[in-house]
């Protein structure tokens, strides 16, 4: 996508960006009818928040089903936007688009010197009704996803058994799976059951798979796994989650992506120990 004149958030009309962290999107999944996406626009430079101010441009917000052909769009001089979808309208994924347009005509400027140094020869542009002159990164949302149930790990987790003599994470399928050596597994079998040791479960093998594929989760071979999209659709609208981002964007450091999987899991060490703090409070009360 190309234009004449500078537009924030494509190519380098601008020394600094929008980028995907300056639209924020949040869902309701409460409603059994509908999906409710709320969307929020953030701006960063000194000349757009004056035109905005002086309501000579408008945020323009829209999404599409290209597999239902479903599509809505609305305009407002505010920077938040609620869309009410039903769920039997979508299929598979929605991909949200949000700029900033002129509404009128307009005699575009720098007066702050914030384009990029392509366009410091030009004084102004003339732009008419509709132009951009803000772009902001698509944002797509998988509906294939079951969010609210995201928050179990077997949603994206799942434990299967291989002839190999030792265990091993395959982060190739669509969900992560930890595989173990059949007699490894056929323990597992007998124990994964009794809720008393989810949390060791989540505190071992699980967490190392999770930690594991956090490694990768920015590679482009793995973005589009379903492990993949799951988590980084819980980084980009949980809010303990979100300052995790630099993990799913590029390659964080092992402190960080650590970080993310215990925050994931739910902090599940401590959980950990506060499961064998009640094994043995039972322990001991059954031996009075």
């Amino acid at each position: 996508m190309c234009f004449p004149h500078p537009v924030d958030g494509i190519g380098h009309g601008f020394k600094e960006s929008v980028g995907l962290e300056d639209f924020k999107l949040g869902i309701n999944l409460d409603d059994s009818e509908n999906l409710v996406f709320y969307i929020q626009l953030i701006t960063k430079g000194k000349y757009v928040k004056e035109l905005i101010k002086r309501q000579e441009v408008e945020f323009l917000a829209e999404f599409d089903c290209e597999y239902t052909f479903f599509r809505m769009s609305k305009s407002s001089i505010e920077r938040e936007f609620t869309f009410v979808i039903p769920r039997k309208s979508v299929y598979h994924e929605l991909t949200f688009s949000c700029s900033i347009v002129v509404k009128d005509k307009l005699d575009y400027q720098d007066p702050y010197g914030e384009w990029s140094d392509d366009f410091k020869e030009v004084e102004s542009f003339q732009l008419k009704k509709g132009d951009p002159i803000v772009i902001y990164p698509e944002r797509v949302f998988p509906l294939d996803l079951k969010f609210e149930k995201l928050y179990a790990a077997g949603s994206f987790i799942q434990v299967d058994k291989t002839d190999k003599p030792s265990s091993w994470i395959d982060i190739n399928d669509e969900k992560i799976v930890i595989m173990l050596p059949n007699k490894t597994y056929k323990m597992f079998e007998e124990l994964h059951r009794d809720r008393q040791f989810a949390t060791i479960f989540q505190a071992s093998f699980i967490m190392n798979a999770l930690a594991e594929a956090l490694m990768h989760i920015h590679e482009d071979i793995y973005k589009n796994k379903l492990w993949a999209r799951a988590i980084c659709q819980r980084v980009n609208t949980e809010k303990n989650l979100k300052e995790y981002r630099e993990v799913i964007e590029e390659q964080g450091s092992k402190q960080r992506v650590y970080e993310l999987a215990q925050a994931i899991l739910d902090d599940p060490y401590s959980r950990l120990l506060l499961s064998l703090k009640d094994i043995q409070n039972s322990q001991t009360n059954n031996r009075r």
